[in-house]
């Protein structure tokens, strides 16, 4: 019993958010989730220390009422719902993690109630058009010719741009009539069909980059200040150079994300059933395809309205 008080007081903000975030380092998260993790304890550590009370507030002395007035904070600060939505559930599983090693006697965390998730409807363009203008792309120079098959790529398999920019040559295969992206995975490989003319341009890019001296396993990689010589591209750089892209083809703000979204409607639209854009996305389940009802509700409601149109058309001529 003495140990286990004395273990209690060592507890403090700083000490159980380096244990967490440790503790998410060595279960394999992602630099990106660590670093939103970080940035949501920090704001909930500066809360205990400045805002709570006129003291500085533990956490092992934290009460259900305090995680509310957290909640209020929040809300006063002026964050969106989502933001906050965040945010709360970050603590709650921080809590939660303390209690499952017995740094809290209690868990406190489950009493913390978090705002429903607000779904954005996200902003697409037509992939189909947009694939035609990249095929187009003048491609004289290596980095000219990787950027061409950057975004290529990432239009006609919806790939996440972390997993796009680790591509190698030998990922793209062709079976019979049919060309394949092999996305490496967890569990296995992710194959999705691309066109034969992606795999062609691949498989020339290859042979160009050798004639270069350039030869290498990975296909993006730095040629300029995107990414310094002879290193994979970055994630960021990846996002840059779709950026630089906005005005040759006719996009406003080009992302990778953006491109995502679209290649998904388009597939969606295209009849594909959701069970196969949810494989080919990589996505563990298929809620996150429900963002894309209120597109494809317009998309009907603006067919349907066409077809009562050429109904009304051929029906008056018949009349005449």
């Amino acid at each position: 019993m003495k140990e286990k008080i004395q273990r209690e007081k060592k507890l403090t903000t700083p000490y159980g958010m380096k244990s967490f975030i440790g503790f998410l380092e060595g279960t394999g998260k992602s630099a990106h989730t660590i670093k939103s993790y970080r940035s949501d304890l920090f704001t909930f550590q500066t809360f205990l220390e400045e805002r709570l009370s006129h003291k500085k507030v533990e956490i092992k002395d934290l009460t259900p009422k305090d995680l509310m007035v957290y909640s209020e904070y929040l809300e006063s600060e002026g964050m969106k719902i989502n933001t906050r939505r965040r945010k709360l559930l970050t603590v709650r599983r921080f809590l939660k993690y303390l209690n499952s090693r017995n740094k809290l006697t209690t868990e406190i965390g489950y009493t913390l109630p978090a705002p429903h998730k607000v779904e954005r409807v996200p902003k697409i363009f037509d992939v189909h058009l947009f694939i035609r203008r990249v095929k187009s792309m003048k491609t004289r120079t290596v980095p000219k010719a990787r950027d061409r098959i950057l975004i290529w790529t990432i239009a006609e398999t919806g790939g996440v741009i972390s997993e796009v920019v680790k591509l190698s040559f030998s990922a793209f295969e062709k079976s019979g009539k049919q060309a394949y992206l092999n996305y490496s995975q967890k569990k296995g490989t992710r194959k999705v069909e691309i066109s034969n003319q992606l795999f062609s341009s691949v498989m020339e890019f290859k042979k160009q980059v050798k004639r270069e001296g350039m030869a290498h396993q990975f296909i993006f990689m730095g040629f300029n200040p995107y990414a310094p010589l002879g290193t994979v591209l970055s994630d960021r750089g990846a996002e840059m150079i779709l950026k630089s892209y906005e005005i040759e083809l006719k996009v406003k703000n080009l992302t990778p994300r953006k491109v995502r979204h679209s290649c998904a409607v388009h597939w969606l639209r295209s009849g594909i059933e959701p069970k196969e854009v949810q494989r080919r996305l990589g996505l563990k389940t298929g809620y996150s395809l429900k963002i894309y009802e209120p597109l494809l509700k317009t998309k009907s409601k603006m067919e349907a309205t066409s077809s009562e149109k050429t109904t009304v058309l051929k029906s008056g001529s018949q009349k005449k």
